[in-house]
C-alpha cells in the first residue's frame, strides 16, 4: 500500500484462503464492538465465494480467487477505520503466520514479541 500508514510501499506475503476469513472475521470482531459505542456502521467487504465443485488447480479459478482477494484487501484499506489495526499491518507486510501474529499481538507468544519496526528491520534485512 502507498498509504503512509504502512512503512512499506511494497511487501509480499503468501497466504491462504483460511487466513483471508481470519483477518476478515478479527475486523469483523473487533470493529463491531465499535459499534455498540459509537453507532458506526462498518462491516468489513465479503471475501470472494469458495469453490465447491471447480478443481482449485483450473487456472481461471485461481485467477478469479486471486482478483476477488485483491478486491477484497483494496476495499479494506479504502476504509480508514482499520489502518491503525496491527494485525491488518502483520497480515499485509509480513509472512507471519496468522497463529503467530495473534499469540504475539495478544501477548501470549512464546516467542519474542514482534513490532511494526522489528518487523520491518527484519523484512528489510532479508532482501
Amino acid at each position: 500500500s502507498n498509504d503512509q500508514a504502512f512503512s512499506n510501499v511494497h511487501s509480499e506475503a503468501r497466504r491462504r484462503y483460511s487466513d483471508f476469513v481470519w483477518l476478515r472475521k478479527h475486523l469483523a470482531d473487533r470493529f463491531h464492538k465499535k459499534q455498540v459505542h459509537c453507532a458506526l456502521l462498518l462491516t468489513p467487504p465479503k471475501l470472494p465465494p469458495k469453490t465447491f465443485f471447480q478443481s482449485k488447480l483450473d487456472p481461471l479459478v485461481v485467477e478469479n480467487r486471486k482478483m476477488g482477494l485483491e478486491k477484497f484487501l483494496c476495499d479494506v484499506l479504502k476504509d480508514r477505520e482499520y489502518l491503525p489495526d496491527i494485525r491488518l499491518h502483520l497480515f499485509l507486510q509480513t509472512d507471519m503466520p496468522v497463529d503467530n501474529i495473534e499469540s504475539s499481538v495478544s501477548g501470549i507468544s512464546t516467542h519474542a514479541p514482534f513490532t511494526m519496526t522489528v518487523v520491518t528491520e527484519r523484512a528489510v534485512s532479508e532482501e
